[in-house]
């Protein structure tokens, strides 16, 4: 083997060998009607987001869609767990980067992974209250020090609808937290849930837009933050 074939070889070797390591499978997801959990969920991310004349809208009912999660049902939950924190692949993208500048070669890793982080929280945006054995586990993950995490933990764990002596103490943290970027969802989640409490603490001062009688959100067909299931 020539010298410019090995200086070709080893870097190509080294990116399939760290794919093959930063690329493991994700666990078999719970299948329903021959879509998977996570597809299931993209289909009712869509179905508010698009008209049923959009191309974007998907192929099933608002029925068909509640049917299939349903019938899954707490089955979601370890994944949803999982995917909450499950990064975004930024993998593939620099090592299809980096092959594409070793010339000669042509291979490239196929497909972008699945933004699991985004299904999680739709997940608990479906799910809701049905999701609280998850919530223990919430209110640990929004303690930790990292910013990202807490801010995951906030949306997911108001998505779950704790009770009142739950909630109070989670969102006031959020509130108090401007690096997990979650204070005006916990304004909102309060100011919808706990009226009574949102005007103690002055929120509509701090945020008036979630005072307007008709908001843009309520309008349209995008569900507001306290939207789920109970």
């Amino acid at each position: 083997m020539n010298r410019r074939l090995i200086v070709i070889a080893l870097p190509l070797l080294a990116l399939i060998a760290a794919a093959a390591w930063f690329s493991r499978p994700l666990p078999p997801e719970p299948v329903q009607a021959g879509h998977r959990l996570s597809e299931w969920l993209q289909f009712y991310d869509s179905s508010w987001r698009f008209e049923t004349n959009d191309g974007r809208h998907p192929p099933f009912t608002d029925v068909e869609i509640a049917r299939a999660l349903d019938t899954i049902g707490t089955n979601a939950l370890p994944f949803l767990r999982r995917w909450l924190m499950t990064k975004p692949d930024q993998f593939k993208p620099w090592s299809n980067h980096q092959l594409s500048k070793l010339g000669l070669i042509e291979f490239r890793f196929a497909g972008e992974d699945a933004d699991y982080q985004c299904l999680a929280i739709v997940g608990f945006l479906y799910y809701g209250s049905d999701a609280q054995a998850l919530l223990p586990w919430l209110l640990e993950c929004s303690h930790s020090r990292d910013p990202e995490v807490r801010a995951l933990a906030y949306a997911a764990a108001f998505f779950t609808r704790p009770e009142q002596t739950v909630f109070l103490p989670l969102a006031d943290r959020a509130l108090q937290d401007p690096a997990a970027n979650c204070e005006a969802k916990a304004a909102q989640w309060m100011v919808e849930r706990f009226p009574e409490e949102a005007a103690k603490r002055n929120l509509r001062a701090r945020f008036p837009a979630f005072y307007h009688e008709e908001s843009a959100t309520d309008a349209g067909k995008t569900p507001s933050a306290a939207s789920g299931r109970d």
